[in-house]
C-alpha cells in the first residue's frame, strides 16, 4: 500500500493561470499561506497524509541515531507504517525529510516548508515524531529490564 505519492510531472494550466492571477491581484498573499498547494501539491498532499496517520496513530517509531553531516545535526529515525518502513531525517533546525528506507532519492515530504500552513504541519509532525521515539525507546528499555531481572 503507497501511502505517499511522488512529484508528478505534468504541469497543470489552470493552476498556474489561477495562482498568477491571484498574485497579481492580491499582491502575493495566497503564497504566504499556500504556496505548496499550488506549486509543489505532491509535498502538501504528503504532509496532509503524514499529518492524518499520526493523529490516527498508525506511524511507529523504530531506532534512533544522531549523527552530524555537513555540519548540521541531525536525527534519523525508522518510521513504520502499516509494516511499511520510511526514513524521517529531523534537522536541528527543525527541517524534517521522509523518504522510502530501501529506496533512496524518493524524497515525499520536502525540505522546504515555504507557507505558514506547511509550517505548522512540520513542526506538530516534528514533535510527535519525537514523541514517539521517546515513547517506544521507554519501552524498549523497560522490556529490557524485565527481561535482564535477576531471579
Amino acid at each position: 500500500m503507497a501511502h505517499f505519492k511522488l512529484a508528478e510531472k505534468d504541469l497543470n494550466i489552470f493552476k498556474t493561470i489561477s495562482m498568477a492571477f491571484l498574485t497579481i491581484f492580491t499582491l502575493g498573499i495566497p503564497w504566504i499561506f499556500f504556496y505548496e498547494m499550488w506549486a509543489e501539491p505532491h509535498y502538501w498532499k504528503n504532509r496532509w497524509k503524514l499529518h492524518r496517520l499520526l493523529n490516527k496513530g498508525l506511524v511507529k517509531v523504530g531506532h534512533l541515531k544522531t549523527r552530524s553531516f555537513y555540519g548540521d545535526h541531525l536525527t534519523i529515525y525508522s518510521v513504520y507504517i502499516e509494516d511499511i518502513e520510511y526514513s524521517v531525517w529531523i534537522y536541528a533546525s527543525g527541517e524534517m525529510t521522509l523518504d522510502c528506507a530501501g529506496l533512496r532519492n524518493n524524497d515525499y515530504i520536502g525540505l522546504f516548508a515555504g507557507s505558514v500552513t506547511t509550517k505548522l504541519l512540520n513542526r506538530i509532525a516534528v514533535r510527535k515524531l519525537k514523541q514517539l521515539a521517546e515513547h517506544s525507546n521507554y519501552l524498549e528499555y523497560e522490556e529490557m529490564s524485565t527481561n535482564c531481572s535477576v531471579k
